[in-house]
């Protein structure tokens, strides 16, 4: 799934890439530079959250009902 999101999220700022560089490029009386969106503002996107380490003691609860026999 994480690959997947990732893929998304890459597709997605390479769209707004390419529709921003041309609306840019075709501009009739183009903007300075200063004046026309940014493009960071456009892609703005909130960082992934760092992922916290699970605590040992839920690593190894999880271990043992996986290696557990049966009921």
């Amino acid at each position: 799934m994480d690959g997947a999101v990732a893929r998304l999220k890459r597709e997605r700022r390479e769209r707004i890439s390419l529709a921003w560089n041309t609306a840019y490029l075709t501009a009739y009386a183009p903007q300075k530079s200063r004046e026309f969106v940014n493009i960071e503002k456009l892609i703005a996107e909130k960082p992934d959250s760092p992922r916290r380490r699970p605590h040992w003691k839920n690593v190894l609860a999880k271990a043992q009902a996986w290696a557990s026999p049966k009921k």
